[in-house]
């Protein structure tokens, strides 16, 4: 009886509504770091212990240095562009225009910034980046696969890699 009494105050359902406010806003957090640099996800060890080196404390300072670089380099950068555009107002943080959107803001912002050069320097690092990605993911599915069903494994799991390559670049992408 004390439970469901004590449950139903309103000192309760403040307490419920703050841990939801709180969970929301880890959750988010998470996400966005994950998002970022793949922090905490574990994915990257996969690469980094497959490394051939002499020293493994050096292949670890460089998976520390990735975080780094691509939290507060990369992305304070990009900020940093965007935010000085003109693209962005600064007090809503809403597009300035209907003709800037998520997929072109960083295009058009370098592109303003830095002219022609900044433009092509976003695309040709948008396709390093995700020529990498790609890369990478080929990689971390391949072990996954290789140690759940050994090596005749991977050979299949790498053509239905390809294909999935090949259909998700025809995807709109909302859909990929």
């Amino acid at each position: 009886g004390a439970i469901f009494k004590g449950a139903f105050t309103p000192i309760a359902a403040i307490g419920g509504g703050i841990g939801v406010i709180v969970s929301k806003v880890m959750t988010q957090g998470f996400k966005r770091g994950v998002f970022s640099n793949e922090a905490g996800l574990g994915s990257s060890v996969m690469v980094h212990s497959s490394s051939d080196v002499k020293e493994p404390v050096k292949q670890g300072m460089w998976g520390i240095f990735e975080v780094f670089f691509d939290t507060f380099v990369v992305c304070t950068m990009n900020a940093i562009v965007v935010l000085s555009s003109g693209y962005i107002n600064l007090e809503t943080g809403l597009p300035i225009n209907e003709s800037v959107n998520d997929a072109t803001l960083i295009s058009q912002a370098f592109g303003n910034a830095f002219g022609i050069v900044g433009e092509w320097f976003v695309a040709i690092a948008m396709l390093l980046f995700a020529f990498t990605t790609v890369l990478g993911w080929s990689q971390y599915g391949s072990k996954a696969v290789e140690y759940l069903f050994g090596i005749k494994g991977v050979k299949v799991y790498k053509v239905i890699f390809v294909l999935m390559i090949m259909s998700g670049a025809v995807m709109t992408s909302s859909l990929a």
